[in-house]
Order: structure tokens, then sequence, then C-alpha cells
């Protein structure tokens, strides 16, 4: 066997095969080659564990002519060689025991679906055994939740449901594809190859009871809002939002296209209630309120700035240990263009006004600052890392080193661009950005941006992106504004009498602090205690202005313990999630009041989670802060069902996103509630991962947690599990103690997906529970 794609001129590895050995057995890369088997993140794969081939070597190619975006994703530098390119072949093997490479097929034709994992190739061969299909190609349109299974095919024409009802009796309902389209002949290359990323652009139509079509006017018209929001096509009028790849920041979308294409104000409970575009529809004539207008400012010398803004320029202004808040992004550029790339970065410059903010304290009180974008002073950092001994280390020993050090808030700029000459034409550049104008949307923004600009100017075309309808300061304002209507005084009201009715008692950190530790519930005493420790001195008056600003002004340092919920225990949380028309983030919100309660015998759990603040379209495409704490409150009642818990977490999830728009730190001090008082347990889930996590991953701790609260729940979705990322205060937690609560929790989980019948009572592990204690 001799191996070797294209892009590495010849062959690449070779093996002699010999009666009853495998067929596919490719060996080892011939000299001047290297061959790799690469998991995640560039790992070296074990022997055994299957990734994908990587190719490096004098043979590579630098990238294919005038296709840039094609280059990057498939070309990169190779990280363990001398820096030279390094191809990704899409070809997925492993090393056997004897030191040969094994190839077992292409990556893109073994994908996870609905938790399962499926070889396309098997539902290939069953389609083309009918006998109206000549041939058959299948392709995975969305991504995340979002992902469908279309079979395209060149054969008769004939009833979907025919073809559908075929395979459902030939295999598991998790491989039938959701869409079936019929075409005259495939697509090719130039090559003659089927070209399946031509197939993927291609209209599809759903089957079974979803695909009745939409009926009138308006839900026409959603329908076509939901296939822009969820990235597929042919959604029928009984399609659930949740179950075809929606979730709480989608549904706020939703929500915003809705109000800026009928002009009212739909609840945002309404798409959890009615998550069908039939229902949805049915609602709209009991809406009749008009919706807000968006300001557009007039040019000012200076602006107000956003609540969220106010947080994190407190803490600059008055900390003793003034400490950075940044964020970053990395790229490697294979032959960069120099005039291209910084032309690219210019015109992000000028298109968002956050990147030429300043702010600066002038009459009591914080102010924004906007330069003119005409002779704006920025040039990025030219890094010349050619002659280090490990070029990778040291790229990554002087970005953090940049990322630790803070931005001048007064003087600005508040990012930074450093390029890294890895060789005579590749580059690695790294981007850092200050939150206080930007949040992880606007960072994958300005990445998406780039690319775009970047890809235009190399092949000399002009400017793609459409021109921004607002800035952040017209964000700024409106915030401002809805904090002064009669909405936002609902709000107010809604968390006072829901903090009012809480049953205050012990949180993990009573429970499990290996210390004695003093707990305090008043949120004005709290914030008083760690103004004394970790503030400069400050006098009444500026004390009067920190309350109401921050929730918590404590450094945030901790340590951070990651570990895996296998595909054994996400695919029964997410099927319990489409019965119970809920979102997986309801069932996880549902799953941390039961860990909770679990140890401390709490029925009112309150959990804090981020939420964006992005609820007009206008605001998607704009850079700055749009982030906020929800607070999640999820009474457990040991005798409900799991279902019943799941059910209500989402009804409660969806009741406080009605609010979000009332600052957490306005909340907490109306109520005088503290972060001890409401329990500081914080989650986040991060939706729609595009990859698979790999095989043989070590829980263990590290040094690095960053946690808002006592203890932070982070996971990341990805194909085949959730990781889980806890960081927690250390001065709180022991390793020991963590390790503990993170054992309860995935039995917890477990049971939730395997009994999601039984009572609460019965699922929970022995977690010696306090007793409940009301301060």
């Amino acid at each position: 066997n001799l191996y070797g794609p294209t892009e590495d001129t010849t062959y690449s590895t070779g093996y002699r095969v010999m009666d009853g050995q495998l067929a596919n057995r490719i060996g080892r890369s011939k000299q001047g080659s290297q061959a790799y088997v690469l998991g995640t993140g560039n790992q070296l794969q074990p022997i055994g564990v299957v990734g994908e081939i990587c190719l490096s070597g004098a043979g590579v190619a630098r990238g294919y002519y005038n296709q840039p975006v094609l280059s990057r994703e498939r070309f990169g530098v190779d990280p363990f060689g001398s820096g030279g390119a390094m191809y990704r072949t899409g070809d997925l093997g492993y090393w056997d025991e004897t030191g040969q490479m094994v190839c077992i097929g292409r990556k893109d034709t073994q994908i996870k679906l609905r938790g399962y994992r499926i070889e396309l190739g098997e539902i290939e061969k069953k389609l083309e055994a009918h006998a109206d299909v000549k041939q058959a190609i299948l392709v995975v349109q969305g991504g995340g939740e979002s992902q469908r299974l279309v079979a395209y095919y060149e054969g008769v024409h004939g009833e979907v449901e025919h073809l559908a009802g075929y395979l459902g009796s030939k295999l598991p309902s998790w491989m039938v594809p959701d869409a079936f389209v019929c075409l005259a002949e495939f697509p090719l290359t130039p090559n003659g190859k089927i070209d399946r990323r031509n197939l993927s652009e291609r209209v599809t139509v759903t089957v079974g009871e979803a695909s009745e079509a939409v009926v009138g006017t308006i839900e026409t018209q959603l329908r076509d809002i939901w296939e822009a929001e969820l990235g597929l096509t042919g959604i029928g009028r009984h399609d659930n939002f949740f179950r075809i790849g929606g979730h709480s920041l989608k549904a706020v979308r939703l929500i915003s296209r809705i109000r800026e294409t009928w002009q009212i104000d739909l609840p945002l409970k309404m798409v959890f209630l009615y998550p069908t575009i039939a229902q949805l529809a049915a609602t709209f004539s009991h809406h009749e309120t008009a919706a807000t207008l968006l300001p557009t400012l007039d040019h000012q010398d200076e602006y107000e700035v956003s609540p969220g803004q106010l947080v994190w320029l407190t803490k600059y202004r008055y900390a003793l240990e003034r400490v950075a808040f940044n964020m970053q992004a990395q790229s490697t550029i294979l032959n960069l263009n120099l005039d291209a790339f910084t032309d690219s970065i210019a015109v992000l410059i000028d298109r968002h006004e956050s990147l030429r903010s300043r702010f600066v304290w002038q009459g009591n009180r914080f102010v924004q600052r906007i330069a003119d974008a005409e002779g704006f002073d920025f040039e990025p950092t030219y890094i010349d890392v050619r002659q280090a001994d490990d070029v990778f280390t040291t790229v990554r020993e002087l970005t953090k080193q940049r990322i630790d050090k803070p931005f001048d808030y007064e003087t600005g700029p508040l990012f930074a661009i450093q390029l890294y000459r890895l060789t005579e034409h590749d580059y690695r550049v790294a981007f850092i950005i200050d939150h206080v104008i930007s949040d992880a949307w606007s960072l994958k923004t300005i990445q998406d941006e780039f690319t775009q600009l970047y890809d235009a100017f190399y092949q000399s075309e002009t400017n793609p992106l459409k021109p921004l309808s607002r800035q952040y300061k017209d964000f700024s304002a409106w915030h401002r504004n809805q904090l002064l209507s009669d909405t936002e005084s609902k709000s107010q009201a809604y968390w006072r009498q829901k903090l009012a009715s809480v049953e205050w008692g012990r949180d993990l950190s009573h429970v499990l602090s290996d210390e004695s530790l003093q707990r305090e519930h008043s949120y004005a005493r709290y914030i008083d205690a760690e103004l004394e420790r970790y503030f400069k001195a400050l006098d009444a008056e500026q004390r009067e202005q920190v309350h109401g600003s921050v929730f918590s002004v404590r450094p945030l340092r901790g340590l951070s313990y990651q570990t895996i919920i296998p595909e054994s225990v996400l695919t029964p949380l997410k099927h319990l999630a489409q019965e119970t028309n809920a979102s997986l983030f309801s069932v996880l919100s549902a799953s941390m009041a039961l860990l909770v309660h679990s140890f401390t015998g709490r029925k009112d759990v309150l959990i804090g989670t981020p939420v964006s603040l992005r609820g007009h379209q206008d605001f998607d495409a704009l850079v700055g802060w749009f982030l906020d704490t929800l607070l999640l409150h999820n009474p457990v009642d040991a005798f409900a069902t799991v279902r019943e818990v799941v059910q209500q977490a989402n009804a409660n999830n969806a009741e406080a996103h009605e609010h979000r728009y009332y600052p957490f730190e306005r909340v907490l001090q109306d109520s005088d509630a503290s972060l001890d008082a409401i329990g500081s347990v914080f989650m986040h889930l991060l939706n729609g991962e595009e990859y698979f996590m790999d095989d043989g991953f070590v829980s263990t701790h590290h040094p690095a947690g960053s946690p808002t609260f006592d203890i932070n729940f982070t996971f990341n979705e990805y194909k085949n599990c959730l990781m889980l990322t806890c960081d927690y205060r250390n001065e709180v937690f022991s390793p020991a103690s963590i390790e503990r609560v993170i054992q309860a929790y995935l039995t917890i989980l477990g049971r939730m997906g395997t009994a999601p019948g039984s009572y609460v009572a019965d699922i929970l592990p022995i977690a010696n529970p306090a007793p409940q204690v009301v301060a």
C-alpha cells in the first residue's frame, strides 16, 4: 500500500501487505516526510486511539492556489517538526502495536448525531440497495444541536415517506435521514469527484409529521426567520424549536426578529410555551404592544457607559491590585499577504467604535470617548520568533505576558495584535482585547469579519461586509432608557418579590468548607467587607457609588477541575430534554438544583448564569460587553418526578429571561441579598461544539481557575460528550471536596437520564445533607 494525497506530492507512507494482513494498513512515513495521528487541539494520539492523519515534510504544499479559505482549513504549521507546513488529510487512522499506521476511512463520513455515532457509508449502502436509487450520498447540514442528516440520491423521484419507511425497516430510527433530495445527477469537482460541499448548500425537505407546510403569511415569515436563525431549510409548522437546534440565546434572537418584523413585544417565555411555528403564530393576536424603538445617538464628545461596563471600570479604578480582564484569539496565516492583513485591521477599527473607545473619570462618573477613525494611532506588534529554540512555546509565553498585562482604559486602545513570524512566509496572529469592550460573541465577530475581509483583500476584491446600523453607544443608551421604563420597574418588582419568597439556607460553601466560614447574607455588609479588603480607601460618597455597581470585588482566583460527562450519560439527558420540550440547559440547571439540595437540604436553590443582552438584531454584529448575570430560581420538591423538575426549571428559566435587562447588581442591592445568601453557584453551557472530544481524557485539577462565584460549572458541548470545568475558590473548597461534589453530580445526571419517571428523593445520592438553617 502506498498512501499519499496530492497535497503531499507523491506518496507519504508505505507498507508491504502480506497474505492475511489488514489491507488498510498504510505503514510508516517515508524519508523526508512525517505522519501524525492527531486529536482535538493537535494532540498526538496514543497507540490504538483514532485521530486525523496529518502529514508534513518537504513534499507538502504550502496551500491551494488562490483559495485562502480552503488553505486555512486544511493547512497549518507543523507543531512537532521544523515549523513547516502540515496538511490535515481528513482521513481517520491509528497507530497499531507494531508502529504501523492503519487508515480506517474519511473523517467526514463518521459523525455524531442525536447522541449516536453514525457511519454514513452504512446508510448509503442500505439506500443504494433500493430499486429506485442508483447512487446515494449522505450529508450533515447545520451545526451543534441544529444538525440534520440529509440523503441525496440519483434515481427515480418517488415518495419521500416511502424511502424513509424503507430505511426505517433496515436501520435504527436514529440513522434514518431527516430529509431526502432526488437529483438528476450529482455535482462534480474539477477532478471528477462528487462535490459534497456543493450538495450541502442545496435546498432540503423535511420528512415525517413535522413536514406539514406552513399556512398563511405569518407562518411563512416565521418559517423564514427560524430557518435563518437555525441554519436549516424545510422547517415545517409543527417542528419544535428546541428539538431542531434552538436554545435560549437563539430564542432571544428569535424574539428580536419578531419584534422588528411585526412591531410587537412578545415575551420570551412564549417561545418555550409555544415552541412550534403553528403554536407561536396563533399567539400573535394577543400581543399588540408596540416595540421599543432603538435610539441612534448623534455625535457627541462623550457618552454614558453601560451598566455592564461600569462593573469593569469600577474594579479598574479602585482595586488595590490592578488585574487584567482580557481575552484572546489566535490563528495561523500561511503565506501572509501583509497589505491584505493591515487593510483588514484598518476596516475593523473603522467599523467598530468600541475598538476606538477609552474611558475617563469626569464629573464624579465614568464617560466613554470615541476617537475618530481617521488618524487613529494603532500598529500591530511584529515579533520574529524564527530563531527561537521552541517556536510555539515562545509564542505561547509572549502572548500570555500580553494577556496578563492590563490595558490603560483612560488612553486606549483597549486591544492589541501581536504578529509572530514563524517562517519566511508564515505567521501566527494573536488578538488580545479587554472585556470592558468585548465578550465572547464579540471576539467571534471580530474573527469572522477579519476572515471575510482578509480573504476578499487577498483576492483584490472589495469590502464584503454590510455597514452597521448601530454602535455600542446606541446599545448603552437603549439599555439605560430601559432601566427608566415601566417594563424595568416591573422587573425590579419581580426580582424583589422573587428573592423575598426564597427560604434562605446553607449552601455548598457552608457544608463542604474545610474551615468555618463567616457568611454574610446582607449585600451592603458583604460589599463593605470586600471593599475594606480589596479596594483602595473610599469615602462615603464613593462607597455609595460602588453599591449597586458590583456584586463582588474579590480577585477571580482559584483552582479548576475538569472532567468528562460521557455520551452514555449525555444521550439520555438529551432525550429527556426532547420528551419534556425543554432545552439541554434546563435539564442541566435542574440537575444543578438537585445537586445543591442533595448536599444542603436547601429547597429554594438559586443559580447564577450568564445572559446575553443582545435583544435586537441590530446589536448582533456589534463589538462590546453585552453580558450580565441572571438568577435562576429552582425550587426542589423531593416528591416530584425528574420530568416534572425539568419542566418546572424550563418554565422558571423562561420567566427569569423576561427580566434579564435589570442589572444583577441592582437585584442584589434592592433585596439586600449577597452572594453568600443566594448560594454562590454559577453555571454556563457553551452550545454547539463541532468537534469530538479525544478518548483517554484524564480528570485533573489546574491552578488557573477564575470563579466569579464560589463555584462555577462550565459545560462545553462536544459531539460525543460534555466537558465539565469546575472553577472554585480554593480557600473555600479543597480538591477532595470538589471531587466529591463532581462524583455526586455525575450520579445524579446518570439517574435523571435513565429514570426520568422516578421521584427526586429516589435518585439523589446520600450526600449527608445538612439541616436547613435560616439566617
